[in-house]
């Protein structure tokens, strides 16, 4: 199985995404070809990092530097526009800012996901699969979250409450809320997806709306309209949760506080 990885790492989410790298060459798709697509306004340094790869290859794209939300809003356009680039049969997104700490990919069955598309349960709303025992062991969580299904009608998550927005999910469809730090796909459904997100999240731009939680708001919407599978948040494990008890960290959402890096 060959495999693609895009990741957008301009400024100082380069030096973060250099440590990805290296993960990804001892824990993702062992055994595989590995390919690494990196948008980067650090295009030396990106070259050079090629040339200490041994498993790897690395194909740099150059981009202007992203502040904040352009970096997370606009990977759907740049990904879309670099869609020559792709080499796996296999296509992920990873924030720049995550870690692979374990073995990824031989459990993964691309050929069996729905829609070709696989999509991780935010670590931040993941319940388990018993809510009875969810609300036993986290009274507390379990109060939030009636809060926020009645305040946004139903569904678990922060999801897109505005119709002017694109992004938006009608409260009927608000189920399983997805991360948008990874994302599989086999390549042409992959590809299919980022071309309609694009498309969805420039209209928006046009029209002046820029949904709640970005390109998260706007992959939520794909995942309520569409057929597709749903991922263990072992795939976006998130550091100090209490709901994820149990879960065993695949790849790892990297803690920086409160403060975004701009």
């Amino acid at each position: 199985m060959s495999v693609t990885v895009f990741s957008v790492a301009t400024g100082i989410y380069f030096d973060y995404w250099r440590h990805l790298v290296s993960d990804c060459e001892k824990h993702l798709y062992p055994g595989s070809s590995l390919q690494m697509v990196v948008f980067t306004d650090r295009e030396a340094d990106a070259k050079r990092l090629a040339q200490e790869c041994e498993r790897a290859s690395i194909t740099v794209v150059k981009t202007d530097t992203l502040g904040w939300p352009d970096a997370t809003l606009l990977r759907y356009r740049l990904i879309a526009s670099a869609r020559y680039t792709v080499e796996g049969e296999v296509v992920m997104h990873l924030d720049a800012d995550m870690r692979v700490v374990a073995p990824v990919g031989p459990e993964l069955t691309p050929w069996s996901w729905h829609g070709g598309i696989a999509l991780v349960r935010h670590p931040g709303f993941y319940r388990g699969n018993r809510y009875s025992a969810f609300v036993t062991r986290h009274p507390r969580l379990a109060v939030t979250d009636l809060k926020g299904w009645l305040l946004r009608e139903r569904g678990v998550g922060q999801w897109e409450t505005r119709e002017e927005s694109r992004a938006y999910v009608p409260p009927q469809r608000r189920q399983e809320y997805v991360c948008g730090g990874v994302w599989f796909g086999r390549t042409a459904e992959f590809l299919s997806m980022v071309d309609t997100l694009a498309r969805r999240t420039d209209a928006d731009l046009r029209d002046g709306v820029v949904a709640r939680w970005h390109d998260e708001s706007h992959l939520n919407w794909f995942a309520a309209h569409h057929e597709v599978s749903v991922l263990s948040p072992s795939y976006c494990y998130g550091q100090g949760l209490a709901s994820l008890r149990g879960v065993v960290p695949k790849i790892v959402a990297l803690e920086k506080g409160d403060v975004r890096v701009r």
